[in-house]
């Protein structure tokens, strides 16, 4: 189950990527509130990626399989302003792909890649919605923080 972590290029490919993993993820759409879960828009989707990757110290990287399929999306805040350490705003699997051990293998490149960078941890954003907010953390944790 290897994976791979490759920056959003913004692609017809890319876009469609997010679009499925939104689309395959209902419950983060209703709880959110950021997306209409039965009409994940592309348009809308490559509007908000646009204004991510176009706002300075976000990261936005997709997660491909080994067969290049785009199976998980991570965003990265590069330094939070009031603590200086990287944030994961939004981890999500593939709907199709879940409780495969891709969340937890997303999880420990991203931790790897700041490692390499000569970051000393990592922070998880968790909604404060309490649906949403248990979903998460059943299916995802950091181990790596100070």
């Amino acid at each position: 189950m290897p994976l791979s972590l490759s920056p959003l290029r913004l692609s017809s490919g890319d876009i469609a990527g997010v679009v499925g993993i939104y689309a395959s993820n209902p419950e983060y759409g209703r709880i959110s509130g950021e997306y209409d879960p039965a009409r994940v828009q592309a348009q809308q989707v490559e509007a908000e990626l646009r204004e991510d990757t176009g706002t300075g110290g976000f990261d936005v990287l997709l997660a491909r399989d080994a067969e290049g399929q785009v199976v998980g999306l991570v965003s990265i805040l590069r330094q939070h302003p009031r603590d200086g350490y990287p944030w994961i705003g939004l981890l999500m699997v593939h709907g199709d792909q879940r409780r495969k051990g891709h969340g937890r293998l997303l999880a420990d490149l991203v931790e790897e890649r700041l490692r390499t960078e000569g970051r000393n941890g990592v922070r998880l954003a968790v909604s404060s919605s309490r649906r949403l907010a248990a979903t998460r953390r059943r299916c995802a944790t950091v181990s790596w923080c100070p």
